[in-house]
């Protein structure tokens, strides 16, 4: 390598001569290298610095061992690659690398530690271990202490295995303990056993249970719950008991029981009246819809009776009236012509209060707001202006348009009322389904 450095080092000689030191007889290719070389100087610095470091690198010693680092007690083996190597022959190997392992003095010391450490933590926030009102800290730092704990309480129903302390009044009276023995302090042993593989170590620790200290509220609950108790107690031979409802400022009400406040009769109210509003909208919204519709219903039928009357030699107005007259004689409550014969009557009723044929038919068309009648309005607005020449004209073409709408009309009406059969005919056929199926099924249990 070494060799292949000088090289270098002599190229890079070469490359700064002709950079920086003028030849007498310069030609074309020693003025471009020349001038490459300058512009892109740092490349020549970069490679100078790259084979100095090689260089220095070949003075280092071959490294003559590798440093496998453990890992500490509790952490999982490691799989670490090698390769041998002979020659052009090469075979890959994984080394399985332990944890480290405790000398017998190292090990000695870390368990006294540990269970100093347990002196000082295992009250967890109580003042001390003869003292106990919470619950006991059984956490310990892995990292420092490589051991596995076990705790083994001499009575699980005061301590469980995760140090939870059950000391409440109630939880007490349950064990059996006495108002004395709850006052005085309960004791009970605590053994911690270290493992550390094989080996064990264990110690005991004593600890005082006392009963859990108690909110101002917890206490006021505490009174109350005994009250209840002690009512429960005087009507052993009683068929029942009445509780109120309020004790001590503290409401009572049964879990489970529905009660109607005056806060949910406002709500329902609310959500009445809301429902109510809504229902009310959706009506007038539905009866401008079937306002429409039947208006549009009934514009070829009213197309028609005009040609027909207007062919009959009839003015305008006598047509409206005659129309008005034959559907109140057959028109039923609920005949679709209704609205538009309603409509009429309201344009009658205005001429004969003095409002002009032109301005009447005008309202009209814009009362009934359909295109197809703003037309026509319009047609009567044009013939009272200008007189009735081509009004039957143009009437019998848009007779012709209106019957052409009146079939697609039916035929939209027919599409909609197979849409709306659609899901009786699925039931129908869910319902054939399960006949079929249900007796088959019996037949194979």
């Amino acid at each position: 390598m070494r060799a292949v450095n000088v090289v270098i080092f002599f190229l890079l000689g070469i490359c700064v001569f002709v950079g920086y030191f003028p030849y007498k007889k310069e030609n074309i290719c020693w003025t471009k290298g020349r001038e490459w070389i300058r512009h892109n100087s740092y490349v020549v610095l970069i490679i100078c610095v790259a084979n100095i470091v090689s260089i220095s690198m070949t003075f280092v010693p071959a490294k003559t061992e590798i440093y496998v680092e453990k890992g500490v007690y509790g952490e999982e083996e490691k799989q670490i690659p090698f390769v041998l190597q002979k020659g052009e022959e090469s075979k890959e190997v994984l080394l399985t690398v332990r944890a480290r392992q405790l000398t017998k003095e190292e090990l000695k010391e870390k368990v006294e530690k540990a269970f100093l450490y347990f002196e000082k933590n295992l009250k967890g926030e109580n003042s001390s271990l003869t003292e106990i009102y919470t619950n006991l800290d059984y956490s310990l730092d892995r990292e420092e202490y490589p051991f596995d704990v076990e705790f083994v309480s001499a009575d699980y129903a005061l301590v469980d295995r995760e140090g939870n302390v059950k000391n409440s009044r109630e939880e007490l009276k349950l064990l059996g303990y006495t108002e004395k023995e709850i006052e005085k302090g309960i004791t009970t042993d605590i053994e911690v056993t270290l493992w550390y593989g094989e080996e064990s170590f264990e110690r005991v620790f004593s600890v005082t249970i006392f009963e859990k200290e108690k909110t101002v509220l917890e206490e006021q609950f505490q009174k109350v719950t005994d009250t209840l108790l002690t009512m429960e107690q005087e009507a052993s031979y009683e068929k029942g008991f009445a509780i109120p409802t309020n004790i001590d400022e503290i409401k009572i009400k049964q879990m489970g029981e529905k009660v109607v406040t005056s806060g949910h009769v406002l709500l329902a109210g609310i959500i009445l009246a809301i429902l109510l509003v809504l229902r009310e909208q959706e009506n007038k919204r539905k009866q401008l819809e079937d306002r429409k519709t039947n208006l549009i219903r009934s514009y070829p039928w009213f197309v028609n009776e005009m040609v027909l009357l207007l062919g009959a030699g009839m003015q305008v107005r006598n047509i409206i009236r005659t129309i008005i007259q034959e559907c109140e004689n057959q028109m039923s409550e609920k005949d679709y012509r209704k609205p538009l014969i309603d409509e009429l009557k309201v344009t009658i009723h205005a001429m004969e209060l003095g409002i002009s044929e032109e301005q009447a038919y005008y309202r009209l068309g814009r009362r009934l707001g359909i295109p197809c009648y703003i037309k026509i309005m319009t047609l009567l607005e044009q013939n009272v202006k200008r007189g009735g020449k081509g009004l039957m004209d143009m009437f019998e073409q848009e007779e012709t348009v209106a019957l052409e709408e009146r079939k697609n009309l039916a035929k939209r009406y027919g599409e909609e009322a197979g849409t709306k059969l659609l899901g009786p005919m699925i039931l129908l056929l869910l319902v054939v389904m399960l006949m079929i199926m249900v007796p088959a099924l019996w037949s194979f249990a």
